[in-house]
């Protein structure tokens, strides 16, 4: 459907464009429907979401494929403008 499609675009843009040089930020991740298969895209993806149960799933589905270059933080969009002001 519409989503895999979605996935399949963004995850080939991705792959073309960066290589692995560059890092990604996500905000709102919900489950890692998109974290996960991009995350071999990128050296570091720093994943956002305030929903706990989601953040958990994703968390615990990164364990799961053995992602090791995935951030998952429990911040709200206007939170990490504000991390990212002050760093």
């Amino acid at each position: 459907g519409i989503c895999h499609q979605m996935m399949q675009w963004v995850e080939e843009v991705t792959r073309a464009s960066t290589g692995s040089s560059h890092d990604l930020l996500e905000l709102y991740c919900g489950n890692g429907n998109f974290t996960l298969p991009l995350s071999g895209n990128f050296r570091t993806v720093v994943a956002t979401e305030k929903n706990k149960l989601a953040l958990s799933l994703a968390e615990e589905s990164a364990q799961q494929i053995g992602a090791t270059n995935l951030v998952f933080e429990s911040l709200s969009a206007e939170e990490v403008v504000e991390k990212l002001r002050s760093s």
